[in-house]
Parts: structure tokens; sequence; C-alpha cells
């Protein structure tokens, strides 16, 4: 239950209200999430006036403020194409338009098509306070028990990576049973990353070459089994997504 509600206008207002160690305070960006019952009393951070909502491109990298929904990502010019179709199919148009890409990642789990997405782009998540940066790869395994810092203020990607995704799932709405995302560097560095099923997609081959990734792919989800799917037939549709993608 959300017992206080905070409008703070500064970051560092923010993160000093974040950072209180006697009150549970998560920050609220789109608050698709926190709007839902909360097992917990709690109190809200809105990061509504503190201007992280912007997009700006940096060199050959996209910087995503944390508070930016993903309706204006959706929107925005030269967005890898694998990352539109994502955005698409991570949730529907009237959510959105007020889910911000912060809260999307921090919640996101191994049905995620976004997940994986930013996953198979290397995202960086920049923090506060002291503006740490981890990759997403490296921060989703510690997540739940992550103590650096307490408020993402942006996202960034490279605009340069070709991103490719290919789903299957039981209808063209629903969370996909297998998602493979694609990131292929112009030095010829790829990512391939596996979603449907899990906590939160993995990563399954990075490498300076494609060579090897039908293997890596197939022993990633050996054990991939749950009430949607076994894993052997996870593993035969990741490995024909797969093929479709690198051909």
């Amino acid at each position: 239950m959300i017992l206080e509600y905070h409008l703070p206008h500064s970051l560092d207002e923010a993160v000093s209200l974040l950072t209180r160690k006697d009150v549970l305070t998560y920050p609220l960006g789109g608050g698709t999430i926190l709007s839902c019952q909360q097992k917990e009393n709690c109190e809200v951070v809105d990061l509504k006036h503190l201007g992280l909502s912007q997009l700006q491109p940096v060199d050959a990298n996209l910087q995503i403020g944390a508070a930016t929904t993903l309706a204006d990502l959706r929107v925005f010019t030269d967005l890898p194409l694998g990352l539109s179709m994502a955005i698409d199919r991570e949730s529907t148009f009237n959510i959105r338009q007020v889910a911000s890409i912060a809260g999307t990642l921090v919640t996101c789990d191994g049905r995620s098509v976004l997940g994986a997405a930013m996953l198979a782009l290397d995202a960086q998540l920049v923090w506060a306070p002291g503006g740490v940066q981890v990759s997403f790869g490296d921060w989703l395994p510690v997540r739940h028990n992550w103590k650096k810092a307490n408020l993402i203020t942006s996202v960034n990607i490279p605009l340069k990576v070709e991103l490719l995704v290919e789903i299957v799932s039981r209808s063209p709405l629903d969370f996909p049973i297998a998602c493979v995302a694609v990131g292929r560097w112009p030095g010829g560095r790829t990512r391939v990353v596996l979603a449907g099923h899990g906590d939160a997609p993995i990563v399954a081959m990075d490498g300076r070459e494609a060579d090897g990734a039908d293997a890596a792919a197939v022993e990633a989800y050996a054990h991939a089994n749950d009430t949607w799917a076994s894993a052997e037939y996870r593993q035969d549709v990741i490995r024909t997504l797969l093929n479709r993608i690198l051909t």
C-alpha cells in the first residue's frame, strides 16, 4: 500500500528520499507497476519534474531518459528496427503511453521482448547518485540485491548496431514462448539473447563473430521447461529463429 507521495523538483531531493533507510521508497515513472496493489507499505517519489524524459543522441549512442515513455521512444527517428518491434510487442498501445523505459526494464521477466532487445544492444544503465554506469546484462543477475545506487537516470544504447528480433507466441499479441534477439556491431561483434522463459532474458553468446551461435543458443535453453512449452520445443524453435536472423 502506498502511504505517501513525494514530488521532488531536483535530482538531489529525489535521491535523498530514495536513500532513506527507515522507509521503503520507490521511484515513480509511469506508474504501471506501482499502481497495482502493493503487498507492503511504501512511499513513492514521482520523477516527472526531474527532466528524465529526454531523448538525446550523443555521438553514436542514444541517451534515453529513465522516465521516457515507451511511446515516445517508439517514434524516435533512427531507432533500430528490431527495437521498434520489441516495443510494440512489450505491451498494449495504452500502456506504452505511460510506461517508462526504466520501469519496464527494472521489472522485466524472462518473457520480455524489450528486455531481450536491450540486452542484445548491450544497453547501459546510468544511476544516481554518483553517475554509476553498469551494463543491463551485468545488472540483471544482481538486481534484487543492487545497493550501489538508487535511481536510474538514463538508459544508453548504440545507434549503429543492427538489431533483429524474431518471436514465436500463441497469438500476435501474446508474450513469447520463444524469442531471439541478435545485435550485430559494424566490427562483427554478435550478441545473441534468448527470451520466453525464466526470470529474465539471457545472453546465449557474445563474440566477435556469429560462429557457434546455434549451438550456444540451444545449450542455453537446455532446461527451459515450463507450463507453456518444453525445453525441446523451445530449442527447436530457437534454432529456426536464429538461423532466420543470421541468414
